[in-house]
């Protein structure tokens, strides 16, 4: 019996030793982890170990600080990834990063820098406000600087029987205004009752003439970096006032301007248009037209003008070794040396003929109506009138060998 229990003790003492022993064919511990965990070193469960290692399944990536500075005249922001960061913050090597510079008012951008905690410069992207860069294995310090945009003195010159006004940017200024070179600058005249706009300029500091475009009573220009000085200047007008039978193309003008006068409703192939222009106490101009337009030079006055057609008849000119015009109010035919021409001439109108035969040559001239002579006036120098008949005339002039 002793024997036996001696048997089961033994037996049960090689169990429990059997039972204490590893398993050499499992070489891991009771933990799980293939690679026990040190500070700075990143584990395969992910951990983040000291000193900003990152363990991701075995591989190792880095993240280093980023600085922003604080300049004058403007702010720096910066995304990472897309996302925002602050100063200070830590970013993966590899990372695209967005420096974003905004200027404040009244300023621009003259740089935007990214500078490596080895002082190396870091290659930067992108044009405008606006760089990007690859977050390299470093500390990172991103600045930017701005420059004061310069101002120029924009002066106001007083005119008379008118006024000026200005703006910049869609902001009205008084004379003396600082603006800056680059700003669109718009000049309005605006004249008294009675006169119009002569003329607007713009003259830099140095006399020069400032471009403008537009039309009318505005005209704008872009500031250059010069002072300016913007002027007006306005002329008097006098009213048009069309009658019956016409249209005009203005209703005031200055004294000197063209007014173009049209016959409504045209005349017919055989009428013709006299076209009255009276001041306030007399004649200005009388005009023929024959459906065209014609055109007269604006007095220093008002002005009316109204037109009656009437029936005419023709002047119809010959001439060889000579030259001869016909000629009544603003309307004239010509002919020089050899030719034929002809004319509408209402009946009763005072008609000019000018007739020279070339030298050697013995003049024959006549002027004739239904047959008839038409009785002429010699007024000098190879001119005379004569009274258009309610008829046609026929006129030859023709050098005659002696």
């Amino acid at each position: 019996m002793k024997n036996v229990l001696k048997l089961i003790a033994i037996l049960s003492f090689l169990l429990i030793v059997l039972a204490g022993c590893p398993d050499p064919n499992n070489g891991s511990n009771n933990d799980g982890n293939n690679t026990p965990t040190t500070a700075g070193t990143p584990s395969n469960s992910g951990e983040t170990g000291n000193g900003g290692s990152t363990g991701n399944g075995g591989t190792q990536t880095s993240s280093y600080a980023i600085t922003i500075g604080t300049p004058t005249g403007g702010s720096i922001s910066v995304s990472a990834g897309g996302q925002a960061v602050n100063s200070g913050a830590q970013v993966t090597s590899g990372a695209t990063v967005t420096i974003t510079a905004s200027p404040q008012s009244g300023y621009q951008l003259q740089s935007i820098t990214a500078t490596g905690a080895d002082s190396s410069n870091i290659t930067l992207n992108g044009t405008g406000n606006s760089r990007t860069f690859t977050m390299p294995a470093q500390n990172v310090t991103v600045s930017a600087s701005f420059l004061v945009i310069p101002t120029y003195t924009l002066t106001i010159n007083s005119p008379t029987n008118g006024s000026i006004s200005v703006s910049v940017g869609g902001q009205a200024v008084n004379s003396g205004a600082q603006v800056q070179s680059g700003t669109t600058v718009t000049i309005t005249a605006s004249p008294q009752s009675g006169y119009q706009v002569q003329s607007i300029t713009a003259t830099g500091a140095n006399n020069s003439t400032i471009a403008l475009t537009g039309t009318g009573n505005s005209r704008t220009f872009t500031m250059p970096a010069q002072n300016v000085t913007v002027s007006a200047s306005f002329i008097q007008v006098y009213s048009i006032t069309a009658g019956s039978g016409v249209t005009v193309n203005k209703t005031y003008a200055a004294a000197g301007e063209t007014v173009t006068i049209t016959p409504n409703p045209a005349p017919s192939n055989t009428n013709v248009c006299l076209i009255t222009v009276s001041g306030s106490n007399s004649t200005v101009a009388t005009l023929a037209s024959l459906g065209d337009d014609r055109t007269f030079t604006m007095p220093a006055q008002a002005v009316s003008v109204s037109a009656a057609c009437y029936a005419a008849n023709t002047v119809t000119v010959s001439a060889g070794h000579s030259d001869v015009s016909v000629s009544y109010l603003d309307r004239e035919i010509t002919i020089i040396i050899d030719g034929s021409d002809s004319i509408l001439v209402p009946s009763g109108t005072i008609v000019t003929l000018y007739a020279r035969t070339y030298d050697d040559y013995n003049q024959s001239m006549s002027v004739t109506a239904n047959g008839q002579n038409v009785a002429l006036t010699d007024i000098g120098n190879d001119y005379y009138t004569f009274t258009m008949p309610n008829q046609n005339v026929h006129i030859t002039v023709y050098g005659v060998l002696p």
